[in-house]
């Protein structure tokens, strides 16, 4: 299906109208100069203000160009002139410049923001893709670590070793593909059951079963007392309150 003449024409003669406002001053345009659609005036003013080695500063709000907050723009404000021309991405290296103009203050003042912001934008990105990176190997651990737990994977406890060898051991994670999940499991909560707490600890049928006096010894000579505990009797008195095991 072919497109009609004079709607082909319309689309030519609105791509070569070009801009019809100025995106600093908002008066008519003339053309994109230093990639932006502005007027002549805008142009000229620019290119004069970056060979500028001069600082100029507003006098009122730094508000002259502001269309958001001002109707009328107060257009003999240079600085806030200026301002708008970069704010809206004049872009600088556009100029046709000799090495001395190349110089000029204004101009590598804007260079060197230009930079900054660069980097600025880089290091935001770099974050956010560190962010985005470390979300998905926490889900992927997460997914690795539910299918490792529902496995028929059940080693014995010799087989861990020392903590030493822990730490040393490749990961285990890979065994969860190898074996399939296992059948019953997870129970389900009415299939769990629960073996009564008993009422009163049986660590009173320890002979010399006294109270610990930690607040008469050393903490280094506590936290060895502590580590000394048989491990089977920590596991036995696990669910009953510490209190209990020394009232």
């Amino acid at each position: 299906m072919s497109v009609p003449n004079n709607i082909l024409s319309e689309v030519a003669t609105v791509k070569n109208r070009g801009p019809s406002e100025c995106s600093i001053c908002y008066r008519p345009a003339n053309g994109h100069h230093c990639e932006v659609a502005s007027c002549k005036g805008c142009k000229t003013f620019f290119r004069r203000q970056c060979l500028s080695n001069s600082e100029i500063n507003c006098k009122l709000n730094q508000d002259c160009f502001d269309i958001a907050r001002k109707k009328l723009l107060n257009l003999r404000c240079q600085a806030c002139r200026f301002k708008k021309c970069i704010e809206v991405g004049m872009n600088p290296l556009t100029l046709e410049l000799n090495d001395n103009e190349k110089e000029a203050m204004n101009l590598q003042k804007i260079l060197r923001n230009k930079q900054t912001k660069e980097l600025e934008i880089l290091i935001l990105y770099s974050e956010e893709l560190q962010f985005k990176t470390l979300i998905e190997m926490m889900i992927y651990l997460n997914e690795k670590i539910e299918q490792f737990r529902i496995s028929e994977y059940n080693p014995s406890s010799l087989e861990f070793g020392t903590l030493e060898d822990m730490i040393k051991r490749e990961n285990q994670f890979s065994f969860a593909e190898k074996f399939k999940q296992m059948p019953g499991w997870p129970m389900k909560r009415d299939e769990i059951q629960y073996n009564p707490i008993p009422e009163r600890s049986k660590v009173r049928n320890i002979p010399d079963s006294r109270p610990l006096p930690f607040q008469k010894k050393h903490k280094k000579e506590a936290v060895s007392l502590i580590l000394s505990l048989p491990v089977n009797f920590i596991t036995h008195y696990s669910k009953c309150p510490i209190q209990r095991l020394f009232d």
